[in-house]
């Protein structure tokens, strides 16, 4: 069972919570300004789990490495193809 998540939300941010954690201490990382509007939606990379995708409304799919904190690739909602 997955005790650690991502969350986005209209303020623009991503976080990573520890369910395993007190409340008061849960959020591990969070981003803020991760995006230029709300984030509606991230995703974990199957096959490496320091890596998350999110989207949001300013049109812009963005892949996450959580060791470094930063983008490492990004591009627009109307390419077709986007692998991570």
């Amino acid at each position: 069972m997955m005790q650690v998540f991502c969350s986005c939300s209209v303020d623009k941010s991503l976080r990573i919570w520890d369910a395993r954690c007190e409340p008061s201490s849960a959020c591990k990382i969070a981003i803020d300004n991760s995006h230029d509007s709300d984030v509606n939606v991230v995703s974990w990379n199957g096959k490496e789990q320091h890596f998350i995708a999110s989207g949001g409304d300013d049109g812009i799919i963005k892949v996450w490495d959580l060791r470094q904190y930063k983008v490492i690739r990004f591009t627009t909602t109307t390419t077709t193809t986007f692998n991570f």
